[in-house]
């Protein structure tokens, strides 16, 4: 393609078993004057998790489950968790979705008007950030 201009298109298809789940990513490459020269597709196989995990500091991050049907749990411990902990949950375009407050280290959050597919959670505690990625079926 040397200095042709490349446009990456972003599809993802979700396919839930209750075994398993598979995304699929396929790219277009574009030469100079716009004309689709090839397509990539990559298949990747996400073993299936029932919780998500991560730490922020000090702070241990739970959320189950995952993937979701639309109930969902977020826990935070540890020995030092604030009353109030900001979060957000984004879609795969990077728009926001929702924003919520997690209150005494701990929150129910409902999905269940979320369109199935892929989303990015993003806490932030003392100018540190931890995503998760979230599943909705």
């Amino acid at each position: 393609m040397g200095k042709a201009a490349i446009k990456l298109f972003l599809i993802l298809a979700m396919t839930v078993t209750s075994i398993s789940v598979f995304a699929q990513v396929v790219y277009y490459g574009y030469d100079a004057i716009g004309n689709r020269t090839n397509q990539y597709t990559m298949v990747v196989h996400v073993p299936q998790k029932t919780k998500s995990t991560g730490t922020l500091g000090d702070v241990n991050i739970s959320f189950s489950p995952n993937p979701t049907p639309g109930q969902s749990k977020i826990e935070l411990s540890g020995t030092s968790i604030p009353e109030v902990v900001n979060a957000a949950i984004y879609n795969m375009s990077g728009q926001l979705t929702m924003s919520f407050s997690i209150e005494n280290g701990i929150s129910d959050i409902d999905l269940s008007g979320f369109a199935s597919g892929m989303y990015v959670m993003v806490i932030s505690l003392n100018g540190e950030h931890h995503t998760i990625q979230i599943i909705k079926n």
